[in-house]
């Protein structure tokens, strides 16, 4: 064996060998996950738990791993351009991220058009829960939030094409326009207009901002105000706005790079907060649920009067929650893409709406 293969072997050797001699010494370096400590008590149990503990975590959790986890994205994502983890996230142009998981490229390119059946059932489903919510004088609001490619499609990847020029929320509203038993709002046209006022999603978080946030809040409360003239409606100029840096940003922090990837954002903050309380909801909240606080909440607003409102959400509402509680003297929050008619018709609100994002829709089939 040559000389320079030697050498290449014992580099290779003394690599792979890192890991476990900082496991064994117990070297510690700044890191902030803790790999070294696969349960409490680790350091007091026999040698043989604690090398059957090693062997079994060790792929997960051996020592240096988050940085050599941090060498590969930065190698792929900064230095190749590619997306650590294309099954999760898209790198587009200009730094901007899109999300690829729950099938959202394929909504994209439309490569899965709603069958007739599938749009049916949607309907039924719909026209359903709003003939029962009208019985108890309850009127349903259906609100879809599209998906940041449908705004922004200019910022993905040139390879990133449309198969079909048709998309499923297209389909969805085409067959739901005439519908007089409840009030379908597709925020898709309001937002693609409104994009001269400013960046209306994350460039790095497959959710909308706060400007994107209240042009979506007016939408509504316009739509909302034939059938309740009264409405309280926040206005821009009665809110705070400033700017400020957001590193809590999903599609980054899935690439594992929760803090220096940051992005400047204009906030806006509702006054007259102080009115506002939280309170619980009443909701029977599901075992596989009960971690999550936001599930199910609700605020009550001693400053205005009117109506109530009662809100099935998914995590796009939660940038609208500051606004809507402004709007009504009882706001509930549900985490759900399902209408509860046994719970909603015990409320005493005279709103239901059903939020659901764009990539989601298919769940309305039933």
């Amino acid at each position: 064996m040559k000389l320079s293969s030697y050498f290449l072997v014992s580099v290779f050797l003394i690599l792979i060998s890192i890991p476990l001699v900082g496991d064994l010494t117990g070297l510690t370096i700044d890191q902030k996950l803790n790999e070294n400590k696969f349960v409490k008590g680790y350091d007091s149990l026999p040698l043989s738990q604690k090398v059957a503990l090693y062997l079994k975590n060790y792929d997960s959790k051996f020592w240096g791993r988050e940085y050599l986890v941090k060498a590969y994205i930065k190698l792929k994502k900064d230095f190749f351009k590619i997306s650590p983890l294309p099954e999760k996230v898209l790198i587009g142009k200009s730094g901007w991220l899109f999300l690829t998981d729950y099938g959202a490229m394929d909504d994209y390119r439309n490569v899965r058009p709603f069958l007739n059946t599938q749009l049916d059932s949607i309907e039924t489903y719909l026209t359903k829960v709003a003939h029962d919510l009208r019985e108890k004088q309850m009127r349903l609001y259906v609100i879809v939030v599209p998906d940041k490619h449908t705004i922004y499609p200019e910022y993905l990847p040139e390879n990133v094409r449309k198969i079909r020029s048709t998309s499923r929320l297209q389909q969805l509203e085409e067959r739901l326009k005439s519908k007089f038993d409840f009030e379908f709002i597709n925020l898709t046209d309001t937002l693609l207009s409104s994009k001269q006022q400013g960046y209306l999603y994350y460039k790095q978080e497959s959710h909308w901002n706060d400007l994107g946030t209240f042009i979506g809040y007016q939408k509504v409360m316009k739509s909302m105000k034939k059938d309740f003239p009264k409405l309280n409606v926040v206005e821009l100029a009665t809110c705070k706005v400033y700017l400020s840096a957001e590193s809590d940003l999903d599609l980054a922090k899935l690439l594992g790079e929760p803090i220096e990837y940051t992005e400047s954002t204009q906030r806006i903050e509702p006054a007259n907060g102080d009115q506002i309380i939280r309170v619980e909801s009443g909701v029977t909240i599901p075992p596989a649920k009960r971690l999550n606080p936001n599930y199910a909440f609700r605020k009550v607003n001693s400053g205005v009067t009117g109506p109530s409102v009662l809100v099935y959400r998914d995590s796009f509402f939660g940038s609208l929650v500051p606004f809507f509680e402004q709007s009504f003297a009882e706001s509930t929050y549900i985490w759900t893409n399902d209408v509860e008619l046994a719970y909603a018709k015990q409320e005493s609100t005279q709103v239901v709406v059903l939020q659901i994002a764009e990539r989601h829709i298919d769940l309305l089939t039933h």
